[in-house]
């Protein structure tokens, strides 16, 4: 399988055969285990078992499905963990595609005081927060600070549901409609590039869209001067941008 950021899972395309795709067979071309790096910082080598029982005893040849594995007893994923899924593609052996929904005229979602500024399409923010010395909870400190979604408005479709467009209870079903997109932001790259974070450092941080495996939910750009095949988070990144000045908490 290889790795899609765009769709946020593995894929795996099986061209056309001769004989049905067996769960025997299937369970040949799958990882048969991952390296996995703990809370205490070392690695680990885990098995992985495949729930196949999607696939019936007499096989496949054509059709989508989705294959997910399971850690061993005592294992879980960390939250900013991808999950352990595969999008399995059969009968055309074409690399898998997710479907693309598109959000508009999107706002940050604050939880909090943190008022989000605007400048030529680039965004920012103070925050207020005491710096600690781990790494992972300097992380989770961030993610509390931060938008975690952002509002916008789609074109109404069960496809736009399922993909991960978030709905506010008693909104309409038909046209466009207004509702949330869950973001998750590169913390972990900014950091690793800025190993002096620090009270009054300025930095700036890029999201994207949450979507659900084998979809893929498309920000557009307030930017209409951008050209169309540039102008949405699945071509360009930069669109989900914000620029965080750090201070202090008092």
């Amino acid at each position: 399988p290889e790795w899609y950021d765009d769709a946020g899972c593995f894929g795996l395309g099986v061209p056309n055969m001769d004989e049905p795709l067996t769960a025997d067979l299937l369970r040949a071309l799958l990882p048969e285990a991952i390296i996995a790096a703990l809370d205490d910082g070392q690695s680990v080598t885990l098995p992985l078992t495949w729930d196949l029982t999607i696939i019936p005893a007499e096989g496949i040849q054509e059709g989508r499905y989705t294959l997910n594995a399971i850690l061993p007893e005592g294992y879980v994923l960390s939250d900013d963990a991808p999950a352990l899924t595969v999008l399995l593609e059969t009968g055309g052996g074409e690399v898998y595609a997710p479907t693309k929904k598109y959000v508009n005229n999107w706002e940050y979602v604050h939880y909090g005081n943190e008022k989000v500024s605007e400048k030529d399409y680039s965004y920012f923010v103070d925050i207020y927060i005491r710096i600690p010395p781990e790494k992972t909870e300097l992380i989770k400190r961030l993610e509390g600070c931060l938008p975690r979604q952002i509002s916008g408005i789609g074109y109404y479709s069960q496809v736009l549901i399922d993909a991960g467009f978030i709905l506010p209870e008693g909104s309409p079903t038909l046209g466009e409609v207004e509702g949330y997109v869950n973001i998750k932001w590169n913390i972990e790259e900014v950091l690793s590039k800025n190993p002096g974070f620090s009270y009054g450092g300025t930095y700036t941080f890029d999201a994207k869209p949450v979507s659900n495996p084998g979809y893929e939910l498309c920000i557009n750009s307030k930017n209409k001067d951008l050209p169309e095949n540039a102008n949405d988070t699945s071509e360009i990144g930069g669109i989900l941008n914000l620029t965080v000045t750090v201070h202090e908490l008092p």
